[in-house]
C-alpha cells in the first residue's frame, strides 16, 4: 500500500513538472506575441501620423522635408 501511494506521488510529481514546463513556454509564446502586437501597433501608429501630416501639408515634399530634418 505503501509503494502505491510513493508511485503515485511521483506520477504526480513528474506530471506537475511537465505541466509547468508547458505552462512556461506557453507564457513564453504569449509574451512574445504580445511584444509583436505592441510593436504592430506602434508601427501603425507612426503610419497615420504620417498620412495625416502629409494630407495637412500642401505637398509631399514638404513633409518629406519636415521628416529629414
Amino acid at each position: 500500500m505503501e509503494k502505491a501511494a510513493m508511485l503515485r506521488i511521483e506520477e504526480a510529481d513528474a506530471s506537475a513538472k511537465i505541466y509547468m514546463e508547458v505552462a512556461t513556454e506557453k507564457r513564453k509564446r504569449a509574451q512574445s506575441l504580445a511584444e509583436n502586437v505592441d510593436l504592430s501597433i506602434y508601427k501603425a501608429m507612426m503610419l497615420i501620423r504620417i498620412a495625416e501630416a502629409v494630407q495637412a501639408s500642401e505637398s509631399a515634399d514638404a513633409i518629406g522635408e519636415y521628416f529629414l530634418d
